[in-house]
């Protein structure tokens, strides 16, 4: 079926507004090209980009609403991008929007070792945006500001003023256009008739979940977070892929998700931490006993244990701290209601404490639960120990400075 019948056939009905900016116009042979080039030759990445863009167009939409521009801009990331963070061009161009690296930063994106925000959705299009609103100021005709904003800034400005022409497909018949820029206008309307016509040319809207943005509070790689949550890496990566090193810094960083996946992840990350500071103290039993808490700026021993319950000396104890030094970003295990209860004494200075053992408990297990050496736990309390522990009897730990990591 030739694109003619198509525009018969099919009733213009918009989902996207049209306050002011260009229409597909199919009379164009140009942008009748690309439309049959997109049905036809590409199809099925047009498909795969629409798909990606469900994820993103509630973000983008609502930073396009943000600034007043022209909601029809959302599927300009389809043709700078494919919709991919990671998309790189040949010229250095990167990201969802296809920044150049001078441009990003003139727009207030960052582009340093751990995160490069062209490959931000959100900040990016915020980048995007007010870039775009200074071309409309400068040149007032939509059409030259999809070819300059592919053209580079400035490009058409001069040609405009060269040849008193204000007119985009006057520009184009002229001949004095670069090829790329000569077709990115079509190719761009091509896109958005498409898009607005999607269904009835087979590209259902796909069932995806929108994304969501959820804030992390320090370092972890991505790939902790996706196995914590359930959720595959490669989409949660690509998703993020601002992230450059794939982690989230040390400072900690926003991360996008799927709105369902959103309360998990802080919950991924905590016991994340908790499970690599355990490891660090011997501890295997974690779950039950310990929940992690990472120092930020501000803390002191005493505030943190103000805010748990739990003695600044115990606090200190289980956690090997030998001063009162902290900062920001460290990670330091708070034992539970429930193992708090069942420690009945201690004494910081020689790094024991007494623990009342409960139905189940064995020498083994108590040696997990505080990273404790099994051997020096025999030795403190008697070989008898080996044979059983009765609830309610009273264990002594050792938790000195000799503790033996390899346990």
């Amino acid at each position: 079926m030739r694109v003619a019948l198509l525009v018969i056939a099919i009733t213009f009905t918009f989902g996207l507004s049209y306050a002011g900016f260009v229409k597909p116009d199919l009379s164009k042979p140009e942008v009748r090209y690309f439309v049959e080039y997109y049905l036809r030759v590409d199809r099925g990445w047009v498909k795969s980009a629409f798909r990606r863009m469900a994820y993103y167009r509630d973000i983008v939409l609502r930073v396009l609403r943000k600034h007043n521009l022209p909601e029809e801009l959302v599927v300009l990331p389809v043709l700078e991008s494919g919709y991919r963070g990671d998309a790189r061009s040949k010229s250095g161009a990167f990201g969802y929007w296809q920044f150049m690296r001078f441009t990003a930063q003139k727009y207030g994106l960052k582009t340093g070792y751990w995160i490069d925000e062209r490959a931000d959705i959100e900040r990016s299009t915020e980048a995007a945006a007010r870039y775009i609103s200074r071309l409309y100021a400068d040149l007032g005709n939509w059409e030259l500001v999809l070819a300059s904003y592919n053209g580079g800034d400035g490009y058409i400005k001069r040609l405009v003023e060269k040849t008193g022409l204000n007119d985009y497909w006057m520009l184009l018949r002229s001949g004095m256009l670069s090829r790329q820029v000569r077709e990115f206008v079509p190719r761009f309307l091509a896109l958005l008739w498409i898009y607005q016509h999607r269904k009835s040319l087979g590209f259902a809207d796909p069932k995806v979940e929108p994304l969501d943005k959820t804030y992390v509070s320090g370092k972890i790689d991505l790939k902790a977070v996706a196995a914590w949550i359930g959720m595959d890496y490669r989409e949660l990566a690509q998703f993020n892929a601002f992230l450059r090193r794939g982690m989230v810094p040390p400072w900690g960083s926003h991360i996008y998700v799927p709105k369902r996946y959103k309360k998990k992840v802080n919950v991924a990350y905590m016991w994340s931490v908790a499970a690599k500071r355990a490891k660090e103290l011997g501890i295997r039993r974690l779950k039950g006993y310990w929940y992690a808490y990472v120092v930020r700026k501000g803390d002191s021993l005493w505030k943190i244990s103000r805010r748990f319950g739990v003695d600044v000396r115990l606090l200190k104890l289980v956690n090997r701290i030998y001063d009162d030094m902290i900062r920001p970003g460290d990670v330091l295990l708070v034992p539970t209601k429930r193992l708090v209860k069942r420690i009945v004494d201690f004494d910081s200075k020689k790094g024991l404490l007494s623990y009342r053992v409960k139905k189940g408990d064995t020498i083994w297990r108590i040696s997990k639960i505080f990273g404790a050496k099994y051997s020096k736990l025999i030795k403190i309390n008697g070989r008898s120990v080996k044979r059983g522990l009765k609830p309610g009897e009273i264990v002594k730990v050792a938790l000195g400075r000799d503790r033996d990591e390899s346990i």
